[in-house]
């Protein structure tokens, strides 16, 4: 499955909502998700430049941004993506009152289980994932779209 959150930060800074997140992130892995996934010196969002985030579903716009923000942990079988919800002409993706960001969250369909071998299948953990990453941030989080298996994102 995958999810498209708007959140509603106001007035809160990029540099602070990316913080809180990348702190999700950082606790998630370190503290709460099995041993097994905690493999990487860090987790926190890469920065990633001229992405396009075009949609190949041709009843939607193509959205260009000059930059967005990913998180990928291929063993967890998790990708998220955070990005404005307002393309570079001022046209607005979701017509969600107040909602500046945009989180996508989208589960790979593999990830790799307690003896070490990859499943095919969506990890049974994202769904506590999602919680505790949406839980208690200093901004307003609003369900946008959920994606039935196998459709095109928007």
């Amino acid at each position: 499955m995958s999810f498209e959150y708007g959140l509603i930060t106001k007035d809160i800074e990029e540099k602070k909502v990316v913080a809180v997140l990348n702190k999700k992130l950082h606790c998630y892995f370190e503290e709460m998700a099995a041993e097994r996934y905690n493999l990487y010196k860090s987790y926190k969002f890469s920065k990633t430049r001229n992405r396009h985030g075009k949609s190949y579903n041709p009843k939607y716009i193509p959205w260009d941004y000059e930059y967005n923000y990913m998180f990928f942990h291929k063993q967890y079988g998790i990708y998220v993506e955070l990005y404005p919800n307002t393309n570079d002409i001022g046209e607005q993706k979701f017509k969600s009152q107040g909602v500046i960001w945009n989180l996508y969250i989208n589960e790979t369909g593999y990830y790799v289980n307690e003896t070490g071998i990859v499943v095919h299948g969506n990890n049974p953990d994202i769904k506590c994932f999602i919680e505790f990453f949406l839980k208690d941030v200093p901004f307003d989080v609003v369900l946008l779209y959920e994606y039935n298996q196998g459709e095109d994102r928007l």
